[in-house]
């Protein structure tokens, strides 16, 4: 039976052969845990591309519904608009048909100067 160097303990060829299990073990172990932590990591990122897909998703709902609400009230606007257009041409029709009316647009200038021509000559006559 071999010795070791230093002479006290003998040295058996079994290990040699332990130690390189224990090392076999061990790498197997730790490829073992590898692996788990990769299928956890690639489980996490399905988990968070769904969860962004959610994310994205709930965004293109609130800003669809944002669209929504502005083309509403685009269109609410259009039709007051057009309420306002229709009133104000009415108003326009009416001053126009009471100016008709009176006698025309410049009806009451005509009248004021009429009757000022008048006040004139009733001054000269007396």
């Amino acid at each position: 039976m071999p010795h070791s160097q230093s002479g006290q303990t003998p040295v058996s060829q079994d290990q040699p052969l332990a130690r390189v299990r224990r090392v076999r073990d061990s790498v197997e172990t730790q490829r073992h845990e590898n692996e788990l932590l990769k299928q956890q990591l690639a489980r996490e990122q399905r988990e968070t591309k769904a969860t962004g897909r959610l994310t994205v998703g709930k965004d293109m709902n609130r800003l669809q519904d944002q669209a929504d609400m502005y083309a509403n009230r685009i269109e609410e606007e259009r039709e007051r608009i057009s309420d306002l257009d229709n009133h104000i041409a009415n108003t326009q029709s009416l001053i126009l048909a009471q100016r008709r009316k009176m006698g025309g647009a410049d009806a009451s200038k005509e009248n004021n100067d009429m009757i000022g021509k008048q006040v004139n000559l009733a001054s000269e006559m007396t």
